[in-house]
């Protein structure tokens, strides 16, 4: 039980804490997965891999690996798409292997893994194994590109903000937590609130005007119909008159009584009989979609509905309503061509802005990190008196730092000079000191060596004599004799 205390996971958490932040990251990995964001139509996202880039950081490899494995099956009942599952999957390994053994930057590992590895996946298996368009493929492939790197930006400030936080229980990932990464993301931040709002509002717009054209069409050809249904005998040749105002259009139009009687029809209505799944989705106040039943995958569901409208025939006897339906395939398909040149922008703003946050990161932090690198040195330079020349930037705090520094270093130089000449002079000083103590000693020697025939009396200024030296009795003292 005591090793199983002491084992951290390399967040620096604690087994117990990393155990139930593991739990707690599986329950954000589905829920994330739950949480489907429409930003363009047909293409939503999904915040599962938020999971998955916590756990790499805080809790290692086999943890992430977990995490996308069930948020990845989660996917799997939702879209019953096997390729999504393993792109997942192999998503929580590569970007793991990248962050901890090449680049301490979850944002660019990520980025790293869909440029590289799940590109030619998806294009592959998209394309011959499930047999998708061309034109599906892409945008799946730049949908996950752009969803991927936007839940890399996420996991990212999360780990700041806990990393920031005085709360001791909260987990760290040291590595992410230098200024260099914390510009990097914040520069990328910014620009990816700036671009990604505009190219959203720009698929929405588009979205909307094919669906108001679609209205627009189908509205005039139905009041069309009704111009020609009021003349006189039009009763008798209906579908003379849904001929004439179908004409090349791909519309299927029927006439309806009072009671919901098909009256007359020409070409497939499949919003009167809905079969089992089917589903009419409300689009405007005028229009729908009928969507087919039994499909799973909601690209190819949508590329198979119908736009659908129903207007009253005023002053057309015996006809009540008039049904106009035509191919959603046509529309979906310009709006895929679309939603697919956004996605790019997009992917191309967010490629950018990693390039401009990196490029802008560096250029920021490097005068600190030469200032750092000359600091190493710094206390050599001061003790041998050098002169110190720290690097210059053209950023004001920097230079100010720089600055403070150089004059600190310099009154130290300077102290150290004095208190090395200080002890130069001590020691000379001594050496003197030292050497007349001898002279007067071997002087002193000599003297004594020669007293053997006479007495040697030392006194003081005022005649009293303090030391006596007799050759029998050696050297005493005496205060009480006086001359």
């Amino acid at each position: 039980m005591r090793n199983l205390e002491r084992l951290t996971w390399p967040g620096g958490s604690s087994a117990y804490t990393g155990f139930w932040l593991l739990v707690a990251l599986l329950a954000l990995g589905i829920i994330g997965n739950m949480l489907q964001l429409s930003v363009l139509f047909n293409v939503y996202f999904v915040f599962g891999s938020v999971a998955v880039m916590l756990a790499i950081a805080w809790l290692g490899t086999w943890p992430a690996v977990l995490i996308g494995i069930v948020a990845g099956l989660y996917t799997y009942l939702i879209w019953q798409n096997p390729v999504t599952v393993m792109v997942f999957l192999l998503e929580a390994i590569v970007v793991s292997w990248i962050y901890h053994h090449k680049i301490k930057n979850l944002i660019v590992a990520s980025l790293i893994y869909w440029m590289v590895v799940a590109a030619p996946l998806d294009f592959i298996f998209f394309s011959y194994w499930l047999g998708w368009s061309q034109e599906l493929t892409q945008l799946v492939y730049l949908k996950q590109l752009v969803n991927g790197v936007l839940n890399a930006v996420i996991a990212s400030a999360i780990i700041i903000v806990c990393g920031l936080s005085k709360r001791a229980w909260l987990p760290t990932a040291g590595s992410l937590m230098r200024l260099r990464h914390l510009l990097f993301c914040a520069l990328l931040s910014v620009t990816l609130m700036t671009g990604i709002p505009l190219i959203l509002y720009e698929g929405h717009a588009m979205r909307q005007g094919q669906q108001t054209f679609v209205d627009q069409t189908m509205l005039a050809l139905g009041n069309e119909l009704i111009e020609r249904l009021s003349e006189p005998g039009a009763d008798q040749s209906y579908m003379y008159h849904i001929g004439r105002v179908r004409g090349g259009n791909d519309v299927s139009i029927g006439l309806l009584s009072g009671n919901g009687e098909l009256l007359s029809q020409v070409g497939s209505l499949n919003s009167l009989a809905l079969g089992p799944g089917d589903e009419v989705m409300p689009v405007n106040n005028r229009l729908n979609m009928w969507l087919p039943g039994g499909l799973e995958n909601p690209a190819i569901r949508f590329a198979q509905g119908r736009y659908t409208l129903r207007m009253p025939a005023q002053g057309v006897d015996g006809v009540a309503q008039i049904l106009l339906e035509t191919p959603a395939l046509p529309t979906i398909r310009a709006m895929e061509a679309y939603r697919a040149v956004l996605l790019f922008m997009l992917a191309g703003v967010i490629g950018l802005g990693v390039l401009a946050a990196e490029l802008l990161s560096r250029m920021i932090t490097q005068p600190l990190m030469q200032l750092g690198k000359s600091g190493q040195a710094l206390s050599h330079t001061i003790g041998s008196g050098e002169t110190l020349q720290l690097p210059r930037s053209r950023i004001v705090e920097f230079q100010q730092l720089s600055n403070l520094l150089e004059e600190m270093a310099t009154e130290l130089s300077s102290a150290f000079k004095r208190l090395r000449h200080t002890h130069s002079n001590l020691e000379r000083e001594v050496e003197q000191r030292t050497k007349a103590l001898a002279s007067s000693n071997d002087l002193l020697s000599s003297v004594l060596d020669a007293a053997s025939d006479f007495a040697i009396i030392v006194t003081d200024t005022q005649g009293v004599i303090k030391w006596l030296f007799d050759v029998g009795c050696g050297i005493r003292p005496l205060s009480w004799a006086r001359i």
